[in-house]
């Protein structure tokens, strides 16, 4: 037998079989970041949400909190007349009354109504007040939006300052997007009763006043992918998404 050659020859084979065995071995897959929060999906047990109009709201989670997908529509709309000055069309009183945009009924169908700070909270100024949305939700504070402003990345210094802040996490919100928040250029009415910025711009009212006279809202443009934080006259006219308590 020749033994000498024999050897090196099984040694090589078990080396291309131990090779053969380890290169078809599958990479583990990464796990999931436990840090990630989660978004885009509808919020756990309140797929659907009812106004006392019985119209249906679409929610969705994004971190910890669970929001409207879509704007308020509940209420009677009234006309917004142009007079030149701040007022306000609509009144105190047991009626939920909404604006739509350019006196249309066809835009609220559309893009939902708007809401002068007052009649969407109702006649309260207590920040957080549930207002004009269902029971178990409430009129998001200056704060909800800040929490959800750190969701989609901006520093806790960028979320206490005003103007626009962050870099693209305006996006995030818009249709389309990973978070499902589906804001849309609503436009907005102005003090005086005008309407303005259809298809350019999404604005809505916080809770939180910020002195006598105006209150905190969120604006998103549609040239500029950052998030928008000023206060305005409470007779100014927004849309308006609900947050679960």
């Amino acid at each position: 037998m020749h033994t000498k050659n024999f050897l090196p020859t099984l040694s090589l084979l078990i080396l291309v079989i131990a090779i053969s065995v380890f290169s078809c071995k599958k990479e583990p897959k990464p796990k999931p970041d436990d840090d990630e929060p989660l978004m885009g999906i509808e919020c756990p047990g309140f797929p659907i949400v009812y106004d006392a109009d019985s119209n249906a709201y679409q929610t969705v989670l994004i971190g910890e909190q669970c929001w409207m997908r879509t704007n308020l529509n509940i209420g009677v709309y009234v006309e917004s007349t142009y007079l030149g000055e701040p007022h306000t069309n609509v009144t105190s009183d047991s009626i939920i009354e909404k604006y739509c945009f350019k006196n249309d009924t066809n835009f609220c169908i559309v893009y939902g109504g708007l809401y002068d700070w007052d009649e969407m909270m109702t006649y309260s100024i207590t920040e957080g007040a549930k207002g004009i949305c269902p029971a178990g939700w409430h009129i998001p504070t200056d704060g909800d939006w800040k929490e959800l402003e750190l969701t989609l990345g901006l520093s806790p210094t960028m979320v206490d300052s005003t103007g626009y802040r962050g870099f693209y996490q305006g996006q995030k919100l818009l249709k389309n997007s990973e978070t499902n928040f589906d804001a849309m250029y609503a436009g907005y009415r102005f003090l005086n009763g005008q309407f303005s910025h259809e298809n350019y711009y999404a604005s809505f009212w916080s809770s939180s006043l910020r002195n006598d006279s105006t209150a905190w809202y969120r604006g998103i443009t549609i040239d500029n992918p950052q998030i928008h934080r000023e206060s305005f006259g409470r007779q100014r006219a927004y849309s308006v998404r609900c947050i679960k308590n």
